[in-house]
């Protein structure tokens, strides 16, 4: 029997993160703290005010990041964005 893996359709997350570890607990892993992981609305006028939304939440705390990340479910989208993250500092 043979089976066939294929991927599955990605999909836009938008990520709030703490690279800097600021405003969060500082952890003994160095990794930086996200503090949000929310799937993108389907419709794009949607999907704009819910980032809006991620920007003004970034601009209230100096230091927080917010971005785009496409991946197949939010811990897949959590693992990148970690990563990214880890990769930048």
């Amino acid at each position: 029997m043979t089976v066939t893996l294929g991927q599955a359709p990605g999909r836009n997350f938008f990520v709030l993160a703490d690279p800097e570890n600021r405003w969060t607990p500082s952890t003994d892993t160095g990794t930086p703290t996200l503090l949000a992981v929310e799937l993108a609305a389907s419709h794009p006028v949607e999907a704009a005010f819910q980032y809006k939304e991620f920007e003004r939440q970034r601009d209230e705390l100096p230091g927080l990041v917010c971005f785009i990340v496409p991946a197949i479910g939010p811990r897949h989208a959590s693992y990148i964005a970690r990563h990214a993250l880890a990769a930048n500092h």
